[in-house]
């Protein structure tokens, strides 16, 4: 192929004649390069993650109302702890969740979850009352009771409230999920919490909590 052809009659062309021309003669070269690109995208992305110390990662399911965004929640949480360069916090506001129906993204979303918290990655989930129930119903969860009673009295009686009592996959009773009643994100949907037992750094969820309180 005379590239420098190519070039020439490319050059001649109007944008969109461009667009449309390499698209009928390269569609494939094109599908490969930008195939390759996410790739590389990809691995950049690991590589730049397995640099940095993970404080905290929390999953948002169902956020319809769009309290939650991620960025301003990251910069704004990252800041209260003053955490240094090689430390981040990650949290996933674009989950959703709706039982019995089946479609990619949900299913997508569900097993995410589930994965994170099998993988005892994930320090918490928050979403409307019958999610966070789904998860409770078939994993195993950290009583908020004992986790506050262990590190802050004057917490745990500020929102002892918003404490459910709830059952466990066990069947035991405890206060499983908390309502998020008292922070600043609050709207028409109640929203609420639930700690994975496998969470790896409880002790920053409670930092979180007491972070997005009014």
């Amino acid at each position: 192929m005379d590239w420098k052809a190519e070039k020439e009659k490319l050059h001649h062309m109007s944008f969109w004649k461009k667009v449309e021309y390499l698209d009928t003669y390269y569609r494939w070269a094109l599908v490969l390069l930008v195939a390759i690109s996410l790739f590389l995208f990809y691995l950049g992305d690991v590589a730049h993650r397995s640099t940095k110390t993970f404080v905290l990662q929390g999953f948002i399911a169902n956020d319809e109302e769009q309290l939650f965004d991620e960025k301003s929640l990251t910069s704004g949480f990252s800041a209260y702890l003053d955490l240094d360069r090689n430390e981040t916090v990650v949290f996933d506001d674009s989950l959703y969740v709706q039982l019995g129906k089946a479609d990619h993204y949900i299913e997508a979303s569900m097993a995410k979850i589930y994965a994170y918290m099998a993988a005892k990655e994930l320090d918490f989930l928050i979403g409307p009352e019958f999610v966070v129930d789904h998860y409770l119903s078939s994993l195993s969860m950290r009583d908020f009771s004992s986790v506050l009673e262990d590190r802050d009295q004057m917490l745990l009686k500020g929102l002892e409230r918003y404490l459910h009592p709830s059952l466990s996959h066990e069947g035991i009773e405890g206060f499983f999920k908390l309502d998020l009643g008292f922070s600043r994100f609050t709207g028409t949907i109640p929203l609420y919490m639930i700690i994975p037992e496998g969470s790896p750094h409880p002790e920053k969820v409670l930092d979180f909590i007491t972070y997005i309180q009014r």
